[in-house]
């Protein structure tokens, strides 16, 4: 069920019918009340999202952008960043005992993948490391997700071999996660699953649980205030919706229009002191702000304290800011329909505070103009003293995270990739070099392969032994690295294409079947598959995929060449 379709709960829970005029203007859009002078975090806007992902299920990520936080390259960071970690409380781990990664809100499951075989390829090459009974939680609110994740045959290898879970978990209001059941249930709460099939709660285990947040706190419940002339005031909400001539009384998001209302605040505004230390904290350094205060992400990190025993390393990239410069000065807090839903951009300043007053350790990226925002904040007991007793995590941060940020340039150079345009010629040999080193920076996204692929297909008239022999590994790698969500990226077509070029028959034919199985079948394949027949001289099955060609793409002058050749080799 798509946004458009998601039915006006709220009005009909609460009898309104109010409706007005967007504006004097006779002709302007009709609108209806959707709700008055709310809380941000009680919004009816965040059960309405929800329903919209319980409902999508894995076909969400056919519309909404995850890949910046989902790709080979950031899940090689992210390992890095465990690993560092495991090697710097190597020492203090009871190693009889499991640590635990749990990944919130792990959506098309794709970043799981990739981080579950950089941590597996990593870990080898340390001794100690193999020691550790390492558990990896995919978790989601809704059981949809978790199901199709359970069926994934890319996942299977490592739930097989008992390094991987799935499991049911709502960050903001849990404390255990439990195992999903494979098999549909009308109750999918935590509550309807026995004590036995709880993967994740309070004791069982004393070592430090890691959690992962990508693209997951934007998504979340918030609260926004205001601070004028260093006096806290709560920042209330109207919603109204523009009236949908064919469906009137729903709410769309890309339709809602937000107003806000001021009202003082008491500087003990949540049940939680430790939240109301941050608030207050922002109190006391500014004269005049506007917060959006992460309340749902800190009801999150509350609760994986209680399940970690205060033991707890979070990694979270997400759209976000840390720099006090989003902070100062009084502004209304935008809301920012896209794809269906809506986010709001995570105030990691607040999180680092958090932990900060809790005696932890922050560290984030420091550049804001990104696109996505890394932060790693950790909170565990016999910790020593502060980042040195983090030497390795807080230099790969450093080194890594921040100042290369490989997880955000690497992403912005693909839009100089597209801009090489294919050629053939003297610089086809300098353009083939740097594409297959593009691809092995991004640790063989099929990605970057896709929009690598044609410049490397122009090029392979020039490819000498040794860059064939590396362009078959980075191929292999590539393929190895497939994980089906987004339709848009026919990886196998493009590996057909160069094993074409390289005249390589059997290998293009068996990667335009994978192409038809995943993708399904699309002129450009069916063209190739004869094109590959014919320069076998199986002139008959030629024919065959050229006509299947022809009858997709009737004006393909390439096709009919095809056919002609053919039909005057069958019937001379």
């Amino acid at each position: 069920m798509s946004n458009s379709e998601i039915v006006d709960s709220a009005l009909a829970m609460q009898g309104k019918s109010e409706s007005s005029n967007g504006g004097s203007d006779g002709n302007a859009a009709e609108t209806f009340l959707v709700e008055k002078d709310k809380k941000l975090s009680e919004s009816v806007i965040w059960s309405l999202l929800e329903q919209y992902y319980d409902s999508a299920s894995i076909s969400a990520w056919n519309e909404i952008p995850f890949y910046p936080t989902s790709n080979p390259f950031i899940a090689d960071t992210y390992a890095q960043l465990i690993v560092s970690f495991l090697r710097d409380y190597f020492e203090k781990l009871d190693l009889s005992k499991p640590v635990y990664i749990v990944e919130m809100a792990a959506g098309s499951g794709c970043f799981s993948f990739y981080l579950l075989k950089e941590l597996k390829r990593k870990i080898e090459f340390f001794s100690s490391l193999k020691q550790i009974d390492l558990r990896y939680i995919m978790a989601d609110f809704t059981a949809n997700n978790v199901r199709s994740w359970m069926s994934s045959e890319k996942l299977r290898p490592f739930a097989e071999s008992g390094m991987l879970s799935f499991g049911i978990f709502r960050p903001e209001t849990d404390r255990k996660i439990v195992r999903c059941k494979l098999s549909d249930d009308k109750n999918d709460s935590p509550s309807a699953y026995s004590d036995e099939e709880v993967l994740l709660a309070a004791g069982m285990s004393p070592n430090p649980v890691i959690a992962i947040a990508n693209y997951f706190f934007d998504s979340i419940k918030n609260d926004a205030f205001q601070i004028h002339n260093g006096l806290l005031k709560e920042v209330r909400q109207t919603f109204h919706c523009v009236r949908d001539s064919e469906q009137p009384n729903q709410i769309k998001f890309d339709r809602l229009i937000k107003a806000e209302q001021i009202h003082d605040a008491s500087y003990d505004y949540y049940d939680d002191a430790r939240f109301n230390r941050v608030l207050n904290n922002y109190s006391r350094q500014f004269e005049n702000a506007s917060i959006l205060f992460p309340w749902g992400a800190l009801n999150c990190i509350a609760n994986l304290f209680e399940m970690s025993g205060d033991n707890l390393l979070l990694i979270s990239s997400d759209k976000g800011f840390n720099d006090k410069t989003y902070i100062e000065g009084r502004r209304e807090q935008p809301f920012l329909p896209h794809h269906g839903i809506f986010s709001y951009s995570v105030n990691y300043d607040a999180i680092g505070r958090f932990f900060r007053e809790l005696g932890g350790i922050s560290m984030n990226t420091s550049d804001d103009n990104l696109s996505v925002s890394t932060a790693v904040n950790l909170l565990v007991k016999n910790s020593g003293d502060g980042n040195s007793s983090f030497e390795e995590l807080s230099y790969c941060f450093d080194q890594w995270v921040d100042r290369q940020n490989t997880c955000n340039y690497l992403y912005f150079i693909q839009d100089l990739l597209t801009e090489i345009q294919p050629k053939k010629g003297d610089n086809a040999s300098e353009i083939l070099r740097a594409c297959l080193g593009y691809i092995q920076l991004c640790n063989y996204d099929p990605i970057v392969f896709c929009l690598a692929a044609p410049r490397i297909y122009m090029a392979l008239e020039t490819i000498n032994v040794l860059q064939e022999k590396r362009l078959l590994e980075i191929i292999e790698r590539v393929n190895d690295n497939f994980y089906s969500v987004q339709q848009q990226y026919d990886v196998f077509y493009w590996i057909g294409r160069i094993y074409y070029g390289l005249n390589r028959l059997d290998d293009a034919l068996r990667a335009f079947s994978d192409s038809m199985l995943t993708f399904g079948s699309s002129s450009s394949t069916t063209y190739y598959v004869a094109a590959c027949y014919e320069v076998r001289k199986d002139y008959e099955t030629a024919l065959r995929y050229y006509e299947d060609t022809l009858a997709m793409e009737p004006s393909c002058p390439f096709t009919q060449d095809g056919l002609k050749r053919v039909r005057a080799i069958i019937k001379p």
